[in-house]
């Protein structure tokens, strides 16, 4: 399975379970902020307004969460 994220028409992001480093979900007042670090050593951080990433990430990474 492959987690596929979009900002816009034009950005979007393809990531493999086994990309995932480790993630972290921070709750805001009505958002929570999800960082999410690749074994690239890259980092993407997402407003998680409707808690859609959150929830596929707890089923195809949910070991990796710190």
């Amino acid at each position: 399975e492959t987690l596929v994220l979009r900002r816009g028409l034009f950005t979007s992001w393809q990531i493999h379970p086994s990309e995932i480093e480790q993630w972290s979900v921070h709750a805001e007042m009505g958002f929570d902020v999800v960082t999410v670090e690749l074994q690239n050593g890259k980092t993407i951080t997402w407003v998680d307004k409707h808690n859609d990433l959150l929830d596929s990430l707890k089923k195809i990474a949910g070991s990796k969460r710190v």
